[in-house]
């Protein structure tokens, strides 16, 4: 499957949520690259690499233990999404699986999901991007296939479904440590195979054809158009150069602050000095891409009209209404007052 370079916030978000489900205490972890969670944008999309080095940051020092610990608590926040609704309201169980396979760019997943079938076996096998970070690539790999394992488990409750036989195989060796091992059986049970070729869920006992209790046709054509949305956002024209695009991501991934541009750099991997040079070199800066951010969420917010522009210019950081009055006027040629009444006129 051709892996796209932007994924939603929502795989990050879930990240979070479930860390701080598993007992681990995130703040400090965030802060010290100028993220909250509580600012966080769910609305925000992110540059596949870029999510890549903000977990190598929060996965740092933990083990398998956490990791296995960490994938638990995802079936907890599968929410109730247009994705999960639009499976719940599918026809069959071969129709929900093939739509969780097409739209699993607009998921919390991180790696790519493959679906074959092998004579009586359902397969669902996991392939993880490798961005040379070796051991937050492995954690996160175990917190994706356990959260994998148990969604499976989640979803055949909602449905009402019998549970399939379930093996999970798993590409790395079987850990000579007792107590490791241990872990794994009670995240997995004992069905288990180390050292496979490729990570995988075997399901025997799938009835493809049978159809589903919750199935609604209306819902499910309601629901189908929403997630066409969500990955059509995903997919729009991306910017030329992939530095660019990074920084704005991470910008744009909080409201009513910014991460400054030390934390940014910290996440990028580079020196202050070198992304500023960087950016340089293609024309821009750190102020540049922030003005561009507050400028494109100041402009989306006004046209939905759900915020007064007092509170507006709060999210965005501004403790002058005036100063925010001025800026818009600035960027679109009218105050947001008056581009309120124009875009009224027309709706």
């Amino acid at each position: 499957m051709h892996l796209q370079h932007r994924k939603s916030i929502h795989g990050l978000i879930y990240l979070i949520n479930a860390m701080q489900g598993a007992g681990i205490d995130i703040t400090l972890r965030l802060e010290s690259i100028g993220l909250a969670v509580e600012t966080l944008d769910a609305e925000a999309v992110i540059d596949v690499e870029l999510q890549a080095k903000i977990y190598q940051h929060l996965l740092a020092g933990l083990h398998v233990e956490d990791a296995l610990l960490i994938g638990r608590q995802y079936r907890f926040l599968v929410g109730q999404g247009p994705l999960l609704m639009l499976l719940r309201s599918a026809a069959t169980v071969e129709q929900a699986i093939h739509q969780g396979i097409y739209f699993q760019q607009i998921t919390y997943l991180h790696g790519n999901l493959r679906l074959e079938m092998q004579q009586d076996q359902l397969v669902l096998s996991y392939d993880l991007p490798d961005y040379r970070q070796q051991q937050s690539h492995c954690l996160i790999g175990l917190c994706e296939m356990a959260s994998l394992y148990h969604l499976i488990r989640g979803l055949h409750y909602l449905a009402g479904l019998t549970l399939p036989k379930m093996t999970l195989h798993l590409s790395m060796p079987q850990p000579e440590d007792a107590a490791l091992l241990q872990a794994y059986q009670q995240c997995y049970g004992n069905k288990i195979c180390f050292a496979a070729k490729e990570n995988a869920i075997y399901l025997t006992g799938v009835d493809l054809k049978h159809h589903l209790e919750t199935a609604d046709p209306l819902a499910y054509r309601i629901y189908l158009k929403h997630c066409h949305h969500a990955l059509h956002r995903l997919q729009q024209q991306q910017h030329s150069q992939r530095l660019l695009q990074q920084v704005y991501d991470y910008l744009y991934l909080q409201q009513g602050c910014m991460a400054s541009v030390t934390a940014t750099a910290r996440v990028m991997q580079r020196a202050e000095r070198t992304l500023r040079y960087q950016l340089q070199q293609l024309g821009s800066s750190y102020k540049q891409i922030r003005e561009q951010v507050i400028q494109q969420k100041a402009l989306a917010m006004v046209q939905a009209k759900q915020y007064s522009i007092v509170h507006i210019a709060k999210i965005l950081g501004y403790s002058e209404t005036a100063a925010f009055n001025h800026a818009f006027k600035r960027w679109f040629g009218q105050s947001p007052s008056q581009f309120h009444k124009s875009t009224s006129r027309y709706s």
